[in-house]
C-alpha cells in the first residue's frame, strides 16, 4: 500500500505545534496516526516506503510544519533511498548537507532558528530504529551468525599478522582446516 507524504504531513501538522504536552500523550497520538494509516504501531512494514512514512509519523509528531515539509522533498527521500539500499550513510549525509545548503527550504528552516542538520540527522536515527525492527527473529538469528564469522576472521587475521614465517601462516592454516566449526553455526540452531 502506498501513502501518500502529502497525506501523512497534513495529518501531522493538523496538530497544532506544541499541544503534545508529554511523553505518554505523544506515544498515544502516534499509535493513532500509525492506526489511521494501517500501520501496526509494533510492526513496521518491511519495504522502504512503509519505512518511511512510518519513521515520518514516529519521528514528526509535533513537530513544526517546515521541519516536516524537508522529508517531503524528492531529494530527500531519493537520499535515504539510495543510502539504504546501498547501505552507505556517507550518500545520506552528504545529499543532505547540499539539499540543506542549496534550498530555500534550508534557509527558512535556520531563519526560524531551527537547526536543519540536526532535525535531519535525528530523523535517520529515527530512520534506522524503525528498519531494524522490520528484521524476523530469523534475520537477527542469521545476522548473530555474520558477526560471530567476522569475528572469528578478524582474530585469526590478528593471529596470521603475528606470524613471521609463511611456515608458521601455514601452520595456522592447517589448524583451522582441522577444526570441525561451520561457517554459520547459529544456521543449525534456528529450529528451536
Amino acid at each position: 500500500m502506498l501513502i501518500s507524504l502529502d497525506l501523512v504531513i497534513s495529518l501531522l501538522t493538523a496538530i497544532p505545534f506544541g499541544t503534545i504536552k508529554d511523553k505518554f500523550q505523544r506515544n498515544e497520538t502516534v499509535i493513532k496516526l500509525l492506526k489511521r494509516f494501517n500501520l501496526d504501531p509494533d510492526a513496521p512494514p518491511a519495504d522502504f516506503s512503509g519505512v518511511y512514512v512510518y519513521t515520518l509519523v514516529e519521528y514528526g509528531a509535533g513537530k513544526p510544519k517546515q521541519i516536516l515539509d524537508l522529508f517531503r522533498q524528492k531529494e530527500i527521500e531519493s537520499a535515504f533511498r539510495k543510502a539504504f539500499e546501498s547501505d552507505s550513510p556517507a550518500i545520506l549525509i552528504k545529499a543532505g548537507d547540499e539539499y540543506l545548503n542549496e534550498s530555500a527550504l534550508g534557509k527558512e528552516l535556520r531563519d526560524l532558528g531551527i537547526d536543519p542538520r540536526r532535525e535531519f540527522m535525528a530523523f535517520a536515527a529515527v530512520f534506522m530504529e524503525v528498519a531494524k525492527r522490520t528484521r524476523s527473529i530469523g534475520d537477527v538469528v542469521m545476522g548473530n551468525a555474520i558477526a560471530n564469522v567476522q569475528k572469528r576472521l578478524s582474530l585469526v587475521l590478528d593471529r596470521i599478522d603475528r606470524l613471521p614465517t609463511l611456515e608458521g601462516i601455514r601452520t595456522e592454516f592447517a589448524r583451522l582446516e582441522a577444526e570441525d566449526v561451520p561457517a554459520l553455526p547459529a544456521a543449525a540452531s534456528t529450529n528451536f
